[in-house]
């Protein structure tokens, strides 16, 4: 599985990145939101940030590709508008296990710390 990061927050892309990883999972983590748009299609899911609203232009692009999409924000009513359109979308902080789990990817047999600090 590969999942797409669409983050511009680049600690937070990396630490998601790399607690994806240790999962065993391929990341493919773009600098820029707009060059996620050229790769979507070589993804088995993407994980995007909220992203002033850009999240639209991405999501839209994986449902014509068919990809689970998750949507991560920091603003509970981005997250309101997303689930009404039918999104899956999580407030942050986040439990990376809970997002993992529903795109059916199993996490690391070691505990970790996820993007809530807690193990």
């Amino acid at each position: 599985m590969t999942i797409l990061i669409v983050e511009d927050d680049a600690d937070c892309r990396r630490m998601l990145a790399a607690t994806i990883q240790a999962c065993g999972i391929k990341v493919v983590d773009p600098y820029h939101w707009q060059d996620a748009l050229h790769i979507i299609d070589y993804a088995d899911a993407i994980l995007c940030d909220g992203l002033e609203g850009c999240w639209l232009e991405v999501f839209a692009l994986a449902a014509k590709y068919d990809k689970p999409f998750i949507l991560l924000s920091g603003d509970g009513r981005q997250i309101e508008a997303a689930r009404n359109l039918g999104v899956r979308a999580y407030l942050k902080p986040h439990s990376i296990r809970e997002i993992l789990g529903e795109l059916g990817c199993t996490g690391p047999a070691e505990p970790m710390a996820d993007a809530t600090g807690e193990p």
